[in-house]
């Protein structure tokens, strides 16, 4: 584990799957990531790439070949190279082995700098293309964030593009939407069913977390994104909500480079994007 502070905020960073494990403010004695209860859910946020969701069956192909690739990828199931920039700063960095050159052909450099600043910690995602053709990808930032019962998520747009899903499965018989197309308020039923919420091509580049008074205590910046998933289990007290740059595949579509929201790097450049979450 690594810790990184600047004296008001904490983060604790697992160099396994680079997941983000802690964020405390150290004046309240405050904590703003999910611990992992197993009785719900043993995440806490983690890192998706170079798959968003699922892929179609759990395959895709690319260049003629076929090749496997896990739910979300493989990123949170391997060990990441950690370099401490100073006390509030930290970069982790993935690249290929044999193990994911099996299940995703490209030569990259995947690398996460987290960073205290004030009351915010700053997750900046960089995706390199190291080979000598473009690459596909996909990256998503999971994190679980503790709620009471009552906490509301406002979006900072007003979001009418709104799936319901059960489990993997849209659900297209019915209509969801916000109130005042933006606000969803957390209860012991909003996830009844294995419901979890999409918002496919979202206006909004953020969103608040506010307590039942009303009161801000978080806020989540994640700039233009695919989708932004919301998802508990019921009667949990941790929402995710979830920036994917991609998306769940829903269609037979095989090709890589055709896949919903796919990301395209030409050779020697890079994929760049970041989330800000600023605690109070």
């Amino acid at each position: 584990m690594i810790n990184i502070t600047n004296g008001r905020l904490s983060a604790t960073i697992n160099e396994f799957g680079a997941e983000l494990n802690s964020l405390k403010n150290l004046e309240k004695g405050k904590e703003y990531i999910w611990q992992g209860d197993p009785a719900y859910w043993e995440g806490h946020a983690p890192i998706l790439f170079p798959a968003v969701g699922r892929v179609f069956e759990d395959k895709y192909s690319y260049n003629g070949k076929e090749y496997m690739m896990p739910k979300h990828g493989f990123a949170s199931t391997k060990s990441f190279k950690s370099k401490r920039l100073d006390d509030s700063s930290v970069e982790l960095t993935l690249i290929q082995d044999e193990e994911t050159k099996s299940m995703y052909p490209f030569i990259y450099s995947f690398s996460i700098l987290f960073s205290i600043s004030d009351d915010s910690l700053n997750v900046r995602f960089n995706v390199e293309n190291k080979g000598d053709s473009p690459m596909f990808t996909s990256v998503g930032f999971h994190p679980a964030f503790n709620v009471e019962m009552g906490t509301e998520v406002e979006f900072n747009k007003d979001e009418k593009s709104v799936i319901f899903y059960r489990g993997e499965t849209p659900v297209t018989d019915k209509n969801y939407s916000f109130k005042e197309n933006r606000i969803l308020e957390i209860d012991n039923h909003t996830f009844d069913e294995d419901k979890t919420i999409a918002v496919e091509n979202p206006k909004s580049t953020q969103v608040l977390l506010k307590d039942k008074t009303g009161r801000v205590f978080l806020k989540h910046e994640f700039g233009k994104n695919t989708v932004v998933w919301i998802w508990s289990i019921s009667g949990a007290p941790y929402v995710c909500i979830e920036p994917w740059s991609g998306s769940m595949e829903r269609f037979s579509i095989r090709e890589l480079e055709k896949k919903k929201g796919i990301i395209k790097i030409d050779p020697g450049k890079a994929f760049v994007s970041e989330s800000i979450i600023s605690v109070h």
